[in-house]
Protein backbone atom coordinates (compact mmCIF):
# COMPACT_ATOMS: atom_id res chain seq x y z
CA UNK A 1 0.00 0.00 0.00
CA UNK A 2 1.40 3.35 -0.92
CA UNK A 3 1.38 6.54 1.04
CA UNK A 4 -0.93 9.33 0.00
CA UNK A 5 -3.85 7.36 -1.41
CA UNK A 6 -7.29 8.48 -0.38
CA UNK A 7 -10.23 6.23 0.23
CA UNK A 8 -12.91 6.74 -2.43
CA UNK A 9 -15.42 9.34 -1.36
CA UNK A 10 -19.08 8.56 -0.79
CA UNK A 11 -21.92 10.26 -2.63
CA UNK A 12 -23.19 13.59 -1.34
CA UNK A 13 -26.69 12.20 -0.81
CA UNK A 14 -25.86 11.15 2.75
CA UNK A 15 -26.94 13.65 5.37
CA UNK A 16 -24.45 12.62 8.01
CA UNK A 17 -20.94 13.95 7.79
CA UNK A 18 -18.39 11.53 6.34
CA UNK A 19 -14.69 12.03 6.08
CA UNK A 20 -12.16 10.09 4.04
CA UNK A 21 -8.86 9.24 5.66
CA UNK A 22 -5.51 8.71 4.05
CA UNK A 23 -4.37 5.14 3.87
CA UNK A 24 -2.12 4.10 6.69
CA UNK A 25 0.69 1.69 5.93
CA UNK A 26 0.23 -1.72 7.47
CA UNK A 27 3.84 -2.78 7.85
CA UNK A 28 5.08 -6.05 9.13
CA UNK A 29 7.41 -6.19 12.12
CA UNK A 30 10.09 -7.76 9.91
CA UNK A 31 10.23 -4.50 7.96
CA UNK A 32 11.72 -2.75 10.99
CA UNK A 33 14.97 -2.24 9.10
CA UNK A 34 13.23 -0.42 6.24
CA UNK A 35 14.47 3.19 6.00
CA UNK A 36 11.01 4.74 6.39
CA UNK A 37 9.81 2.72 9.40
CA UNK A 38 9.97 3.96 12.97
CA UNK A 39 8.38 1.99 15.78
CA UNK A 40 8.38 2.50 19.50
CA UNK A 41 6.93 1.24 22.73
CA UNK A 42 4.61 3.37 24.84
CA UNK A 43 3.06 2.55 28.18
CA UNK A 44 -0.66 2.98 28.75
CA UNK A 45 -1.48 2.48 32.43
CA UNK A 46 1.86 0.62 32.82
CA UNK A 47 1.09 -1.81 29.96
CA UNK A 48 3.47 -1.73 26.93
CA UNK A 49 1.97 -1.08 23.47
CA UNK A 50 3.94 -1.28 20.22
CA UNK A 51 3.35 1.73 17.97
CA UNK A 52 4.04 2.38 14.31
CA UNK A 53 4.82 6.02 13.50
CA UNK A 54 2.94 6.64 10.24
CA UNK A 55 3.20 9.99 8.47
CA UNK A 56 0.91 8.66 5.73
CA UNK A 57 -2.05 8.58 8.08
CA UNK A 58 -4.17 11.59 9.01
CA UNK A 59 -5.50 9.90 12.15
CA UNK A 60 -4.19 7.68 14.91
CA UNK A 61 -5.57 4.21 15.56
CA UNK A 62 -5.65 1.43 18.11
CA UNK A 63 -6.12 -2.21 17.16
CA UNK A 64 -9.56 -3.60 18.00
CA UNK A 65 -7.87 -6.42 19.88
CA UNK A 66 -6.14 -3.93 22.21
CA UNK A 67 -8.89 -1.37 22.77
CA UNK A 68 -10.58 -3.35 25.53
CA UNK A 69 -7.40 -3.27 27.63
CA UNK A 70 -7.08 0.53 27.50
CA UNK A 71 -9.10 1.41 30.56
CA UNK A 72 -10.40 4.48 28.68
CA UNK A 73 -14.04 5.12 27.80
CA UNK A 74 -14.99 4.86 24.14
CA UNK A 75 -17.09 7.52 22.39
CA UNK A 76 -18.94 7.35 19.12
CA UNK A 77 -17.73 10.08 16.80
CA UNK A 78 -20.13 12.62 15.32
CA UNK A 79 -18.84 11.79 11.84
CA UNK A 80 -17.58 8.53 10.44
CA UNK A 81 -14.15 8.22 8.93
CA UNK A 82 -13.74 5.85 5.99
CA UNK A 83 -10.38 4.08 5.99
CA UNK A 84 -8.87 1.74 3.44
CA UNK A 85 -7.94 -1.35 5.45
CA UNK A 86 -4.75 -3.37 4.93
CA UNK A 87 -6.93 -5.88 3.03
CA UNK A 88 -8.06 -3.20 0.58
CA UNK A 89 -11.55 -2.90 2.02
CA UNK A 90 -13.28 0.35 2.95
CA UNK A 91 -14.01 0.35 6.66
CA UNK A 92 -16.14 2.88 8.51
CA UNK A 93 -14.57 3.93 11.78
CA UNK A 94 -16.66 5.64 14.43
CA UNK A 95 -15.24 4.58 17.82
CA UNK A 96 -12.89 7.06 19.44
CA UNK A 97 -10.84 6.82 22.60
CA UNK A 98 -10.04 10.39 23.67
CA UNK A 99 -7.03 11.51 25.67
CA UNK A 100 -5.35 8.11 25.93
CA UNK A 101 -2.21 8.64 28.06
CA UNK A 102 0.81 7.38 26.09
CA UNK A 103 3.79 7.34 28.45
CA UNK A 104 7.42 7.45 27.43
CA UNK A 105 10.36 8.26 29.71
CA UNK A 106 7.94 9.19 32.49
CA UNK A 107 6.18 11.83 30.33
CA UNK A 108 2.56 11.61 29.15
CA UNK A 109 1.55 12.42 25.56
CA UNK A 110 -2.23 12.29 25.09
CA UNK A 111 -3.64 10.63 21.98
CA UNK A 112 -7.08 10.39 20.41
CA UNK A 113 -7.21 6.86 18.99
CA UNK A 114 -9.82 5.48 16.61
CA UNK A 115 -10.56 1.78 16.80
CA UNK A 116 -9.60 -0.18 13.68
CA UNK A 117 -8.94 -3.81 12.77
CA UNK A 118 -5.25 -4.35 11.99
CA UNK A 119 -2.42 -6.56 13.18
CA UNK A 120 1.31 -6.48 13.84
CA UNK A 121 1.12 -3.23 15.86
CA UNK A 122 -1.06 -2.18 18.77
CA UNK A 123 -1.17 1.50 17.81
CA UNK A 124 -0.63 3.55 14.67
CA UNK A 125 0.29 7.17 15.42
CA UNK A 126 -0.60 9.45 12.52
CA UNK A 127 -0.21 13.10 11.63
CA UNK A 128 -2.83 14.31 14.13
CA UNK A 129 -0.70 13.06 17.03
CA UNK A 130 2.68 13.86 15.45
CA UNK A 131 1.72 17.51 14.85
CA UNK A 132 0.10 17.89 18.28
CA UNK A 133 3.33 16.82 19.99
CA UNK A 134 5.69 18.55 17.54
CA UNK A 135 7.36 15.28 16.60
CA UNK A 136 10.69 15.46 14.83
CA UNK A 137 11.44 12.24 12.94
CA UNK A 138 14.95 11.06 12.14
CA UNK A 139 14.62 8.02 9.90
CA UNK A 140 18.37 7.43 9.64
CA UNK A 141 18.68 7.10 13.42
CA UNK A 142 15.24 5.44 13.77
CA UNK A 143 14.43 8.12 16.32
CA UNK A 144 11.57 10.45 17.11
CA UNK A 145 11.82 13.51 19.32
CA UNK A 146 8.67 14.86 20.99
CA UNK A 147 8.15 18.10 22.87
CA UNK A 148 6.29 18.34 26.15
CA UNK A 149 3.88 21.20 26.83
CA UNK A 150 6.76 22.91 28.68
CA UNK A 151 8.96 22.63 25.57
CA UNK A 152 11.21 19.88 26.93
CA UNK A 153 12.41 17.31 24.43
CA UNK A 154 11.86 13.59 24.96
CA UNK A 155 13.48 11.11 22.57
CA UNK A 156 11.69 7.94 21.55
CA UNK A 157 14.14 5.53 20.02
CA UNK A 158 12.74 3.15 17.41
CA UNK A 159 12.83 -0.58 17.93
CA UNK A 160 14.35 -3.06 15.52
Amino acid sequence: MGHGRRAPSRGASYTESRQSALVYAARRLEEGDAPDVITGTFLIHHVPYTALIEVGSLHSYIACTMSETLGVMCENTTSEVTVLSPLGQLVRVNKLFKDVPLEVQGMIFLADLMELLFGEFNIILGMDWLVKHQANLDYAAKRMILRTEKGDEVAVIGER
